[in-house]
């Protein structure tokens, strides 16, 4: 079936949609610090720097070409525009992807406005969840919390968080009423895997 409904294409292509959002994402994130921190540059600087931090590979090279940015409504818009196509980009193909998996047909699958409706949804409700979560995580994986116990109980919250995220995710755009039952290894292994990729990204 993962040949059948072309999975890798549309992993390839949910993935374009992903990276190409970065960059706008860290030019709103510079925007934003330059204009609600600019009488702390060097508070500034560090969150910038813990954020392109968990960012493999390109983090440091991003980091070194943004040190000269500042608050600026420009770059604040075209970097919220950039962003918000880019993310909706990312909603539509796997809207797509859904409807394809669970084999919609295609005058039941969702027009253009209710897809990128339901898009906004979902990428407010990642960003709450992934942040959240990469949080707990970081502390985690970072060993900041100590305790053994508390390791765990971090762990299991990240992990929690993650199958909350997923599972809202998969039911928002699922083109068709389909059983949480029957959703549910889906979002299992999703969790799981994102997790691990938090805890790797952190501890690169």
């Amino acid at each position: 079936k993962f040949f059948d409904d072309r999975a890798s294409s549309v992993a390839a292509l949910i993935a374009y949609y992903a990276f190409f959002s970065l960059f706008p994402l860290v030019l709103v994130l510079v925007s934003v610090l330059g204009f609600a921190l600019e009488g702390d540059p060097a508070l500034r600087d560090e969150v910038v720097d813990s954020a392109l931090s968990r960012i493999p590979v390109v983090g440091a090279q991003l980091d070194d070409e943004i040190e000269p940015l500042t608050g600026n409504t420009v770059a604040l818009v075209v970097g919220l525009a950039g962003a918000l196509w880019a993310g909706l980009g990312v909603t539509v193909a796997l809207g797509r992807a859904f409807e394809r998996i669970w084999d919609v047909p295609r005058l039941e699958q969702r027009g253009g406005i209710a897809t990128r409706l339901r898009g906004l949804a979902v990428l407010a409700l990642i960003g709450v969840v992934l942040v959240g979560a990469t949080a707990v995580t970081g502390f985690t994986v970072g060993g900041r919390l100590g305790e053994g116990a508390q390791r765990v109980g971090a762990l299991a919250a990240a992990l929690a968080g993650n199958l909350a995220g997923f599972f809202a995710v998969f039911m928002l755009l699922t083109g068709r009423a389909v059983r949480a039952r029957a959703l549910l290894p889906g979002v299992l292994v999703a969790s799981i895997g994102a997790l691990l990729l938090q805890a790797v990204g952190a501890w690169y």
